[in-house]
């Protein structure tokens, strides 16, 4: 659990850097972001609370984006904790490094080698994100940023990123999505 926290710290901080960066060298596509989602699963009388929290950094290669398109750079650390109506709960821990990214609008997609985890059947198989940059805050009646987990796949290219509907609404943190085609 340390760990993980040691790493969700170190990795917002390169994110930090990594905007910075990012936006002094366009037009490359990106997307970095770090935040904590709450949720609660099944009947009102017994329900399951699930909590997420999430850091990414994920840069395209090059312009042209795509499905295809390689990750210049990039990790990611991931950890979803279920609580019972009973109150145990059950963590899952994931870090890696992105192999691919696609950028659409303000919509990206992203997979990464699950290079560690408490559940060791993960390691060695792609996790793949997609998220939705909605700025920072929401004002006026606007959505806040969207992260959808898509689940682990042995499959290493990126989905279109309108191909998966977005699952939750962050509740702290932030998202940032640059499409490279728009800055254009």
């Amino acid at each position: 659990m340390r760990l993980i926290a040691a790493l969700f710290l170190g990795l917002v901080g390169a994110l930090v850097v990594a905007s910075g960066v990012a936006s002094a060298d366009p037009p490359n596509d990106f997307a970095t972001g770090a935040g904590k989602i709450e949720r609660t699963l099944g009947p009102p009388t017994s329900p399951t609370q699930i909590e997420e929290k999430f850091a990414f950094s994920a840069h395209d290669e090059d312009a042209i984006g795509g499905a295809t398109s390689p990750a210049r750079n990039g990790h990611f650390v991931y950890e979803r904790t279920f609580t019972s109506p009973t109150g145990s709960s059950t963590t899952l821990e994931v870090k890696g490094s992105i192999s691919c990214v696609w950028v659409e609008g303000n919509q990206a997609s992203f997979n990464g080698l699950v290079e560690k985890s408490n559940d060791t059947t993960l390691e060695g198989v792609f996790a793949r994100f997609r998220v939705v940059d909605n700025d920072q805050p929401p004002v006026n009646g606007a959505a806040p940023d969207q992260l959808a987990q898509v689940g682990f796949t042995r499959n290493p290219s990126c989905l279109f990123p309108s191909s998966v509907p977005p699952s939750a609404n962050i509740i702290s943190g932030n998202i940032l999505v640059n499409d490279a085609q728009q800055m254009a």
